[in-house]
């Protein structure tokens, strides 16, 4: 590259010390305990599930089970043939994150003017959005990461004053990348596409070109995608107003530039959010015009991406989740803090304030979300208690039958696990047999239930997903008539229970 393009990396290292590497320490100070302590939650066992074999297992199991691009499971596959634990599994999305907050710093220098990179860097070092992303079994940290990769090489190759061809090369590479790790990765690639045709038309054509080299590796991915749509909701499926999804995927993006969810009232956290931009742009006297190619660029292509995103959801009715609006965390985050580092107030950059609010609100966040040390079910501590407490033939009934799977992530005891009101079908991605119909399948699962005098019981209390009414009332009413509360223990978000067969019920 040219003398004149944008500082690379490897050039900042003069900028003092071990500036670089402080917010990937920290980052990692928190992630790796975590990641060791918590319990595994159900989408996370079925990662594991998917992830237990080969990779050709893997492959299989992401596009007809787990409904998602191949890439993730089958590096996690990979990676697991090392190690089969749940701490080395999360281990891969720890690194992924670490990486992400490393690579921040080269998009501060390129796209965040006038200000040191340390700061956007110790910002995504703290965000609660990173740390889950570190703490999940799932796709999201490695997405994550590609997105941030590809808006790096995006300026190199397209928006530096002397572009790139390697990195025009590279943008290509991740972009097919991207589109067998996380479908919606594609709305980036299209927005940085639009930003071009609109400020920067001088690298369209090139980007274009390069663009065309993906198509064929890509190919193969566009067949299998309308299958899985289809299979996706035909169980679940939203209920949400397409106005009221566009408000939560804007409330999801909110957090990601100021995490205020621990706050109260529900909307006081947004109020305070856009208050801080408004006044951002006040004080610098801001206008869209005023922002360089770079800026422009990222603003709209986190609008077309968020929007892309909105009508997929819609149009799909996929239940909404915040971890599908993951994949744009780093072009929000972006574009907010490219803009507020033009902001002048007497002369000073408003950046450094804010980021300070942002890490402290993320540092506040942290605690309230894991102060319990354990994610929803808790059923680490639950196996150990059950282990702890059981004598022979006591059949523990896990409902629904997800509690079941991610129970037996931890449990190695003596008696058998029952799922209720059947084990999942890992062939079958649309069966509805996690939902209870009558008590005869619960007489069904157990067998004989009189022959055991007493029973364990695990909940978490969760009845619906959506459209979907589980039946804990069906199961409830079952364990009145048949059974007496021997002694009973919550968790985080579950319960255990211990039960006697009743006198009159044998």
């Amino acid at each position: 590259m040219g003398s004149h393009a944008a500082p690379r990396l490897a050039d900042s290292s003069r900028r003092g010390g071990l500036w670089r590497f402080a917010p990937v320490l920290v980052n990692l100070a928190i992630t790796l305990p975590l990641a060791n302590v918590l319990n595994t939650w159900v989408d996370e066992s079925y990662t594991l599930r998917t992830t237990m074999s080969t990779p050709a297992y893997a492959f299989h199991q992401a596009i007809h089970f787990e409904l998602q691009p191949p890439l993730y499971f089958v590096l996690l596959s990979v990676w697991r043939s090392i190690d089969h634990s749940v701490f080395f599994a999360r281990l891969f999305s720890v690194i992924c994150v670490a990486l992400l907050v490393w690579v921040s710093t080269g998009l501060s220098e390129r796209y965040v003017k006038n200000v040191h990179p340390a700061w956007l860097a110790s910002v995504v070092a703290l965000s609660p959005t990173a740390i889950w992303a570190a703490t999940e079994i799932r796709v999201y940290a490695l997405a994550m990461l590609l997105g941030g990769l590809l808006l790096l090489t995006f300026f190199d190759g397209y928006l530096s004053a002397a572009p790139s061809r390697t990195a025009r090369f590279w943008f290509a590479a991740l972009v097919v990348a991207a589109i067998y790790t996380q479908y919606f990765l594609a709305f980036i690639v299209l927005g940085c596409g639009a930003a071009l045709l609109l400020f920067n038309r001088r690298t369209l054509r090139p980007f274009l070109t390069f663009l065309l080299l993906t198509a064929v590796p890509c190919l193969p991915i566009v067949f299998i995608v309308r299958e899985q749509i289809a299979s996706g909701t035909s169980l679940y499926y939203g209920s949400d107003s397409t106005i009221h999804l566009l408000r939560r995927v804007y409330s999801t993006l909110s957090l990601y530039v100021l995490p205020l969810n621990w706050l109260r009232p529900k909307f006081v956290w947004l109020l305070g959010l856009q208050a801080a931009i408004v006044a951002a742009y006040a004080a610098a006297g801001l206008r869209l015009k005023q922002l360089d190619v770079s800026g422009r660029a990222l603003w709209l292509t986190t609008g077309i991406a968020t929007l892309m995103l909105w009508a997929a959801l819609a149009a799909t009715r996929e239940p909404f989740a915040a971890h599908y609006v993951s994949v744009i965390f780093v072009p929000a985050v972006l574009a907010v803090y490219s803009t507020i580092a033009r902001a002048q107030l007497n002369g000073k950059n408003l950046l450094a304030p804010f980021a300070i609010a942002a890490i402290v609100c993320g540092c506040v966040t942290n605690y309230s979300l894991y102060r319990p040390l354990g994610k929803a079910g808790d059923w680490k501590r639950v196996a150990s208690f059950v282990m702890a407490s059981e004598s022979d033939h006591q059949p523990i009934l896990a409902f629904q039958s997800e509690n079941a799977l991610t129970f037996l992530d931890y449990y190695t005891g003596r008696n058998h696990v029952i799922a209720i009101p059947h084990p999942l079908n890992f062939q079958d991605p649309t069966d509805p047999g996690v939902i209870l119909h009558s008590s005869a399948e619960i007489d069904s699962a157990l067998g004989a239930p009189r022959r055991s005098p007493e029973v364990w019981a695990l909940t978490s209390g969760e009845c619906r997903y959506e459209n979907v009414d589980y039946r804990c009332d069906i199961f409830e009413k079952y364990l009145k008539d048949h059974y007496v509360v021997v002694s009973r223990k919550e968790f985080f978000k579950s319960e255990v229970r211990l039960l006697r067969v009743r006198a009159d019920s044998r």
